[in-house]
């Protein structure tokens, strides 16, 4: 704010010296010209006249209003709403996703292009290229595609959309839900199962379709059967003969509740072309983004584009960089002798704190390496450096560097990912800028917001995080530490029907588990189809069918301890752990995190929902004996908490599986539990880990903190072999190098292996074959629970630093 004024009079006093010259030339140009004598006098009195004129408008603040018309113009686009919050005695600007939409974000503002080759558009099995131009609204050029890691907007039907928009649908028709133009008689069938036992003159577009092709009399055939034996029909898009304005969104049975995922080719609609869905607050998204402020830091000053890049300032100076794929920010360095605009960052707790001399680096100096798979070829693999504040949807990017004003701009950066039949990746994060929320020197700026993906931060300072780390134990393999061990399986009928039923997105998960679930329906007892599709609507609405610990507000506040939801039901209070252990005779109390293994997981919620251990009501009381009561039998787990939207999956699984024999299911026997280790000392290491899962950290060093090698000594010491000396990692890395460890490659890698990280920031112990599930100490939760890749999932900016089996 001290510098505004100065540069306002230079400017006031710049415009006044040529508005001066100006007239002065004209006036001696003309006396040159007619050399008339009375011409000087005036000439004299104008000059005067000017010099007053040209005070009273500094006076008045002209150029004050010049600068207001330029900001009036800027500030014509939509706010970003904003909520603020008070950190000691400073405010921190954030989102309010509460009332942000895509259709009230800002207009982008550079126009772009995506082109897909045509082999790759086959490969993926929709054509994902676009364009768009500035001014244009998000909702405009984002594909559903792009945004299903982040948003899962797939998960969505459209009563759903209508009820949280606010918009009624009873008015629309097949030509305002955008993806109905290719959807196809055959493709419907397999979308919404329950249409196709019904003849065709009860479904009005699809009758007018066959009229119109001129297929022949209808007869009492049903649609699976004229879709099976008319393949022509069958593979007709309905945009291509039909008028879809005539017909309502009711014209086709059980559309309105059927989860857009279930759509042929869902991913390419853009989520304009969802009726509603435009007008539905981000926080009310099936995943919504980071809100609040987890980690926030004061923009000390504003640097412009005339700084360059120093070579002794390395990447640990930056907290702005690559975005990873697992949703981590790798820091890069601005180039040595490059322009690099950014902002010097202070720490709330003074010149110790860890964001203390950290810098936000400008993408409009610096760019980086970004996207990943196929797509990260795109835009030549390059993106502005930013990081991923409130989830991966979008990178913040500082756009702008004011120094004059002592301002920085944001703007966010999408990207577009194809995960379609082959999986082509993200694009790196490059379009955009769509403007966001500025930040003044002095104030807060947020460094990632609460639930946010993983962020590369110094140990010291992750007590400020401990909001971020829950996340980390939802792995994408929902085998765990432990692999795909423990109970046996089934396979047959019910099976497979069950496992198509699932959403696309949740199905790897759902093929590990499901055949878990249905074994043990058989083998206690639980064989009425529309029991077990509750029991998997649960599970899908619950975790998506990946067992793994709870992550809310109850959790992180650390109310329930060491006895937090975790499993495919979510499993809460230690009373809950000891009936379940006991009843199943595994010591949950003791090791609670074996809630997560998949077949205890199963056995907890299949025993549990039969018996009512949850809420003291059992499956039997709302489905029994041909009644099925889905909206009420969510009692059985929770109060009623999204009792409508788990009954729409129950009567989809309900309809997949019913008819089947549960009992008649062909079992499998289960795998041993025990990890494989290579050699004696792996194997207690190993054996000594899988008893530590759990434990408690509170007493190493920094309370938690940063025990990482401390919680792996405590291990060797459990299995019986001396410890590796020190608590640092670096000191670890030394005594292993040094004798008591041998390097292996990650192929080579076991169970009871040493794990460490990128730059010796952390260590853990490898619990498979591979090295591929990794446990090692929660700083936040102060617990031997983070379940990784052996790389950390990328939170510490890098590929492991080495493997060690200890001698």
């Amino acid at each position: 704010m001290g510098r505004q004024p100065f540069f306002k009079h230079l400017l006031s006093g710049a415009i006044q010296a040529l508005i001066f010259q100006t007239f002065k030339s004209f006036f001696i140009a003309l006396l040159d010209t007619h050399e008339v004598m009375s011409l000087r006098s005036l000439y004299r009195l104008l000059v005067a006249l000017l010099f007053i004129v040209s005070l009273v408008l500094i006076m008045l603040g002209s150029v004050s209003w010049m600068s207001r018309k330029s900001v009036q113009a800027f500030e014509a686009s939509p706010s970003v709403s904003t909520l603020s919050y008070t950190m000691g005695t400073q405010t921190a600007k954030g989102p309010d996703w509460n009332h942000i939409q895509f259709r009230t974000l800002p207009a982008i503002q550079e126009p772009g292009w995506i082109k897909m080759p045509a082999n790759s558009v086959k490969q993926l099995g929709y054509d994902p290229s676009r364009t768009w131009s500035a001014g244009q609204t998000p909702d405009q050029f984002v594909m559903l595609g792009d945004v299903q890691d982040a948003f899962h907007l797939e998960k969505f039907n459209l009563q759903q959309i209508s009820q949280l928009s606010q918009n009624a649908i009873d008015t629309l028709n097949l030509n305002d839900f955008g993806m109905s133009q290719w959807q196809t008689p055959k493709s419907l069938v397999e979308a919404i199962p329950a249409i196709a036992e019904l003849p065709l003159n009860q479904i009005k577009p699809l009758q007018d379709l066959w009229t119109k092709q001129g297929s022949g009399a209808l007869g009492t055939n049903t649609l699976a059967q004229i879709v099976e034996h008319v393949p022509t029909f069958a593979a007709t898009p309905l945009g291509k003969n039909l008028d879809l304005t005539r017909y309502s969104l009711n014209s086709i049975p059980n559309l309105t509740s059927t989860s857009l995922s279930q759509f042929k080719g869902w991913q390419r609609s853009f989520v304009e072309q969802v009726p509603g869905l435009n007008q539905v607050p981000f926080s009310q998204f099936p995943q919504a983004p980071a809100s609040g402020v987890g980690i926030a830091a004061i923009a000390d000053v504003v640097w412009s584009a005339a700084e360059h890049g120093d070579p002794k300032v390395t990447a640990n100076s930056f907290v702005t960089g690559s975005a990873l794929k697992t949703g981590a920010t790798a820091p890069v360095a601005c180039e040595a002798g490059k322009p690099c605009s950014y902002v010097e960052l202070s720490d709330l707790t003074g010149q110790t704190g860890a964001m203390h001399g950290k810098r936000w680096a400008s993408g409009a100096t610096q760019r980086v390496k970004g996207g990943y798979g196929f797509l990260a070829k795109v835009n030549g693999g390059w993106e502005p450096t930013g990081r991923l504040v409130y989830g991966s949807a979008f990178k913040v990017v500082m756009t702008k560097a004011n120094e004059a004003k002592g301002q920085a701009d944001f703007g966010l950066y999408l990207r577009a990912c194809m995960h379609g039949i082959v999986d082509l990746g993200c694009t790196p994060y490059f379009i955009g800028p769509v403007p966001w929320i500025p930040v003044q020197e002095k104030g807060l700026v947020i460094i990632a917001g609460k639930n946010a993906p993983a962020v590369k931060i110094p140990s010291e300072f992750q007590n400020q995080v401990s909001t971020i780390e829950g996340q980390y134990n939802a792995i994408a393999n929902p085998g765990g530490a432990f692999d795909d061990c423990g109970g046996g399986t089934v396979s047959g009928e019910a099976v497979n029907r069950a496992i198509a039923a699932a959403p696309s997105s949740d199905r790897p998960y759902a093929q590990k588990v499901i055949p878990l679930v249905l074994a043990d329906a058989k083998r206690y007892g639980v064989t009425d189809p529309a029991q077990v599709a509750y029991i998997l609507a649960t599970a899908q609405a619950e975790v998506n069918f990946n067992p793994r610990d709870e992550d809310d507000d109850y959790s992180r506040s650390g109310a329930c301890g060491n006895y937090c939801g975790r499993g495919l039901v979510q499993l809460t209070h230690l009373e809950n752990y000891d009936r379940a252990g006991k009843a199943i005779g595994v010591d949950l109390v003791n090791q609670p995190q074996l809630a997560n293994r998949p077949d205890i997981a199963s056995k907890v919620m299949v025993i549990g929902m039969r018996e009512g251990w949850f809420t003291g009501v059992g499956l039997g009381s709302y489905i029994r004996g041909g009644s099925t009561n889905f909206s009420g039998a969510r009692q059985i787990v929770n109060d009623g908490d999204r009792a409508g939207e788990i009954a729409q999956y129950a009567q989809r699984y309900y309809e997949a599986i019913r008819g089947t024999n549960i009992s008649a299911l062909a079992e499998k026997p289960g795998q041993s539990c025990a990890p494989k280790a290579k050699g004696a000392t792996a194997q207690k290491i190993a054996q000594a880990a899988s008893r530590s899962v759990g434990e408690s950290t509170a007493a190493g060093p920094g309370g938690g903190n940063v025990a990482c090698a401390w919680e792996v000594n405590r291990v060797l010491a459990k299995a019986g072999i001396p410890s590796i000396d020190g608590d640092s990692v670096p000191n670890m890395v030394a005594v292993l190098e040094s004798g008591r460890g041998q390097r292996v490659n990650p192929a080579q890698a076991g169970p009871g292996d040493i794990v460490i990280a990128h730059d010796m920031q952390h260590v853990g112990i490898c619990m498979n074959q591979g090295c591929n599930r990794v446990m090692s100490n929660s700083s936040s939760r102060k617990q031997f629970s983070w379940q990784s890749d052996r790389n950390f999932d990328g939170f510490y900016g890098g590929a492991s630093e080495g493997i060690y089996r200890v001698k």
